[in-house]
């Protein structure tokens, strides 16, 4: 069965929001101490993705909540406020060191990164132990998504306000 493009971004972003929908559930006030959960994340003069990027937050460094408005938080920053969706900060500080066969130290932690498919003995081992069918969804999953950019992702969330830019 062949999907159209729109088709598929439009099911990778429901996917998307809907994991970071169940990810989000965080309450920040300020004083709260919070760590970027990935690295040079952008944030804004303003609480709104269409206003002017001032900054990128480092990967693993503390930054304290100044404020919130819905679901955007503002930090301090080098001494400035600057604001950044929520969803994109935790306040668990993210190990030093990587205990998984999966990249996540500084510099290597991203989306497309933590997205990547399943490595060669990942398939193998899964092959031995009957998870077949897991196997060939993931493929599935790979060969849908082949193509829409992150780009792609960014302007169908800003068109259909998902994510940072729905309404405060």
């Amino acid at each position: 069965m062949r999907y159209s493009r729109s088709c598929r971004l439009a099911a990778v972003c429901v996917f998307a929001f809907a994991l970071g929908s169940c990810l989000h559930g965080q309450s920040l006030s300020p004083g709260d101490d919070v760590y970027p959960k990935r690295n040079a994340i952008p944030v804004y003069a303003s609480d709104s993705s269409d206003s002017e990027p001032i900054g990128k937050l480092q990967f693993g460094t503390s930054y304290e909540v100044v404020a919130v408005n819905g679901r955007w938080v503002a930090l301090k920053v080098g001494g400035k406020q600057a604001w950044i969706y929520s969803g994109n900060v935790s306040r668990d500080k993210p190990p030093e060191q990587n205990t998984s066969a999966v990249g996540t130290s500084k510099g290597e932690v991203s989306t497309a990164a933590a997205a990547r498919g399943l490595d060669p003995f990942a398939k193998e081992y899964a092959g031995r132990h009957g998870y077949g069918s897991a196997v060939a969804q993931v493929e599935w999953v790979e060969r849908f998504n082949a193509g829409i950019s992150s780009g792609d992702v960014r302007a169908y969330m800003k068109s259909n306000r998902l994510g940072e830019y729905s309404a405060k």
